[in-house]
């Protein structure tokens, strides 16, 4: 069974990626039952980041659904996870990732608001805008193989917003489907 971490919707184990309702990653049971017990569900990060929902995990961390206090304005919120925070090495590519990030302003590259550690908790953390859509992964999943046309055109937005990244001296190492979002832009 797969399960919206959202909504709390269940699925058959086989078939959508994402949620009919609201659109979220669907998550295995396991990653269900961690994501509930996370102890940064309703904490506020960096104090100023108010965790909200568990939007998925990788790697170097997890990512949040957050709202920003003051603006009320809803981030996706990156945080390092808590084993990693003892890695130099880790810790300075983060603070890297961040940085580089920083630099892009293209409308096809997600805009990072802020960046910083909070320094009651430890947490490393990358505050960007909010996407509505889905993962280029799970498209594939669901739809199976574009159409020529379609898949011209999402390369060719890739590929604009790795120019100014390349532009800038900074390079994606990690390029791959679970790391493109195709999101609902207005007018588009």
């Amino acid at each position: 069974m797969r399960i919206c971490p959202t909504c709390r919707t269940a699925y058959p184990a086989r078939g959508r990626a994402t949620c009919a309702k609201d659109g979220s990653r669907l998550v295995d049971e396991d990653e269900f039952a961690r994501a509930a017990a996370d102890p940064l569900l309703g904490a506020t990060v960096g104090g100023r980041f108010r965790v909200r929902v568990r939007i998925g995990s990788g790697g170097m961390g997890t990512v949040y659904r957050a709202e920003q206090a003051g603006l009320e304005r809803p981030v996706a919120l990156k945080v390092l996870r808590s084993e990693l925070i003892s890695d130099r090495d880790t810790v300075a590519r983060f603070h890297r990732e961040a940085k580089a990030m920083s630099l892009l302003m293209h409308p096809n590259t997600v805009r990072v608001f802020d960046f910083g550690e909070d320094e009651a908790e430890g947490h490393l953390y990358l505050a960007m805008e909010l996407l509505e859509g889905e993962l280029l992964t799970s498209w594939i999943e669901r739809d199976g193989a574009p159409r020529v046309s379609e898949a011209v055109h999402v390369v060719q937005e890739i590929l604009r917003s790795l120019a100014e990244a390349h532009s800038k001296g900074i390079i994606h190492r990690d390029l791959k489907p679970d790391n493109i979002y195709l999101a609902h832009v207005e007018g588009q």
